[in-house]
C-alpha cells in the first residue's frame, strides 16, 4: 500500500518544479534531491536526442559487467539482459500508475506535472519489485 510507505523519500509539487525548470523536470529533482544524479555524456556533446544517464543514491551494479556481458553475447550469437539494457543503475519511472520509459518523462511538460515522488531505498521494493532496487 503506496498510503503506507514509510522509507526514504522526496516529493516536488508542481509549484517547485515551475520556479526551478519550466522546461524538464528531470533537471528539478537533481535540485531538491541531492541523491539524485544526472550524468551528461560529453562524448555526445549537445545532442538533443541523446538522453543522460541517472542514479539515485550511487551505482549499485558493476561498470563493465553491461560491455563484458555484450562481447560475451557477440562471441555467443544470444543476447542476454544486460546487452539489452543500456543503464542496469537506471531507476524506475512510474506515471499514474504504469512504468514509462526516461524518454517519455525527459519530454513531458513541466505544466502537465501534478507532483514527483522519489523513492529511494530499499522499502520501495516493497511495492514496485526488485526493479525498484535503484530507486523509483
Amino acid at each position: 500500500n503506496k498510503s503506507s510507505f514509510t522509507g526514504s523519500s522526496t516529493k516536488v509539487s508542481k509549484d517547485e518544479i515551475l520556479k526551478i525548470s519550466p522546461r524538464n523536470v528531470i533537471d528539478v529533482l537533481q535540485v531538491f534531491d541531492p541523491s539524485f544524479r544526472i550524468i551528461q555524456n560529453n562524448q555526445m556533446g549537445s545532442d538533443p536526442n541523446t538522453l543522460p544517464e541517472f542514479y539515485i543514491r550511487g551505482r549499485t551494479s558493476i561498470d563493465g559487467v553491461k560491455e563484458l556481458d555484450q562481447l560475451t553475447a557477440a562471441e555467443s550469437g544470444t543476447l542476454s539482459k544486460f546487452a539489452l539494457t543500456n543503464n542496469p543503475n537506471l531507476p524506475i519511472f512510474i506515471l499514474d500508475g504504469y512504468e514509462v520509459s526516461v524518454q517519455k518523462i525527459y519530454d513531458m511538460d513541466p505544466n502537465r506535472i501534478n507532483s514527483v515522488t522519489i523513492l529511494k531505498d530499499a522499502a520501495a521494493t516493497a511495492i514496485y519489485g526488485s526493479r525498484a532496487s535503484n530507486g523509483v
